[in-house]
């Protein structure tokens, strides 16, 4: 539970979890406080390195059929994937356009390897869970969730920057 609240909210709840549901994944937000953002930004950090234990110990960790064995590493490595990729979508919104080239760079990178490796996974093994979409959602009541842009859109945006 550390791992999931650190990584997609925060400890102090200065966001609220809907940026990320179903198969959604908006923007990410930060909070409203800037002074509080490094310490925000240091629990992503943080659920990812609880997610990199949890994936290690669901390798070593010997269960009595393969499927049980498949489904626990998969699952622990889709986690890992998804706060990898939210951790640098949180880490891009803290920089903003005006973050360095190498810091920017470093981030879209490991955004692009990590929804690879996600997509991969799903591929592979079809026991992995639904996977989210680079997409964001607004609801309207007589209709429902509508897509709009998300995670994917702002990653662009870095993309393009200075060309």
């Amino acid at each position: 539970a550390d791992a999931v609240y650190r990584g997609k909210r925060s400890t102090k709840n200065e966001i609220a979890p809907q940026w990320s549901r179903d198969q959604y994944m908006d923007r990410p937000p930060l909070p409203r406080d800037p002074a509080a953002i490094p310490v925000f930004l240091k629990e992503k950090d943080d659920s990812v390195a609880m997610w990199k234990e949890i994936d290690s110990l669901a390798r070593e960790i010997h269960f009595a059929d393969r499927a049980t064995q498949e489904y626990a590493e998969v699952s622990a490595r889709y986690g890992w994937l998804l706060y990898r990729i939210y951790q640098a979508g949180f880490h891009l919104s803290a920089l903003g356009l005006k973050g360095s080239d190498a810091e920017i760079d470093q981030w879209i990178a490991q955004y692009d390897r990590c929804w690879a490796e996600y997509r991969r996974l799903k591929n592979d093994h079809p026991v992995c869970a639904t996977l989210y979409h680079d997409t964001g959602f607004r609801y309207e009541p007589a209709v429902g969730a509508l897509e709009k842009d998300g995670i994917g859109d702002m990653v662009d945006e870095f993309r393009r920057r200075g060309r």
